[in-house]
């Protein structure tokens, strides 16, 4: 992508996240997001097919760069506790985008930006299970629980309850404060989960 392209995108970013602010996604019309980012509407297409799809786009690198921080520093560290897919960086971020974050993702955890965050922690926890001998207590050996299978079934099982719980969380009463979420989390997380230490972790870019 060239520098003025690179250019766009970013404009575009910073409007859909001021706009997300104030409005609900859904209902936002591509004139107006174009108009914030100062581009037209052939602009706003040739980047993005509708404002969901964009402010997931503005979302996505921030996380991104979080898990790839985390799982560094997860690997540094082999013998301490793994499996937290919400810690307090990510906490910290849904703290500094809460009003876009509460305008967009309901208490009740449904909706295209549940389901983004969802995807993003099931990826985060499938990773950790590739990077571990095993998986939940009982282990890849037993014929009744396949390997494969559980890996799913914990991935989305981890992964939308901690969205159903940010999602209450984010709509409590202010001040927000990011080590509640993650001290919650934590305690919520099965036993098994939080005190497993992966024993290499892929490098994520």
């Amino acid at each position: 992508m060239d520098i003025r392209a690179q250019r766009t995108v970013a404009a575009m970013h910073r409007a859909i996240l001021a706009l997300a602010e104030q409005e609900d996604v859904q209902d936002l019309p591509v004139a107006k997001v174009a108009g914030e980012a100062g581009i037209n509407r052939v602009t706003f297409y040739n980047h993005a097919a509708n404002p969901c799809e964009l402010l997931l786009a503005a979302l996505r690198p921030e996380l991104d760069q979080i898990r790839a921080q985390f799982l560094a520093e997860a690997a540094a560290r082999p013998q301490g506790p793994g499996g937290m897919i919400v810690d307090r960086a990510v906490a910290e971020h849904l703290v500094a985008r809460r009003m876009v974050y509460r305008r967009n993702l309901p208490a009740n955890g449904h909706g295209f930006l549940a389901d983004f965050l969802s995807d993003h922690f099931a990826e985060s926890v499938r990773i950790f299970l590739a990077a571990r001998h095993g998986s939940m207590p009982g282990g890849p050996d037993d014929s009744l629980r396949p390997k494969a299978l559980m890996d799913a079934v914990t991935a989305q099982f981890l992964a939308h309850g901690a969205t159903g719980a940010i999602a209450v969380w984010l709509h409590s009463p202010d001040p927000l404060e990011p080590g509640q979420l993650s001290g919650l989390l934590r305690d919520l997380m099965p036993h098994w989960w939080t005190q497993a230490a992966p024993d290499s972790l892929p490098e994520i870019h």
